[in-house]
């Protein structure tokens, strides 16, 4: 593992395949103003190391780790669990998003909050 990613980090670039068998890029090829990112099982041993996540006991897959991002792929929080408990509240979500576009920093070149 090569550290959690933490909010204000760029998130790596990351090649996944889809479930129907194409890929993309991510945060390269993600267009809108936020994203949501979950990662569990599936992920590749250096995938998984790149975004600092947690295997479990017995290393056959990465535990939920899951991030929102911002434009240009610009971390604004984040959740590593280390088991199935921890993971992200999609109300808490919102609310984040939400408290973001109130203060206007949704704007390009205003990703990270002060």
């Amino acid at each position: 593992m090569n550290g959690m990613l933490r909010q204000g980090d760029h998130f790596p670039s990351i090649k996944l395949t889809l479930t129907d068998g194409n890929h993309i890029t991510i945060p390269d090829e993600i267009s809108s103003r936020y994203a949501i990112l979950m990662f569990y099982r599936g992920t590749s041993k250096s995938q998984s190391d790149s975004i600092g996540a947690w295997w479990n006991h017995d290393g056959s897959y990465i535990e939920p780790t899951e991030f929102i991002l911002g434009r240009g792929g610009i971390i604004l929080g984040s959740i590593y669990a280390s088991g199935p408990i921890g993971r992200m509240n999609p109300t808490d979500v919102i609310q984040l998003i939400k408290a973001r576009e109130q203060k206007g920093l949704s704007r390009p070149g205003k990703n990270v909050s002060k």
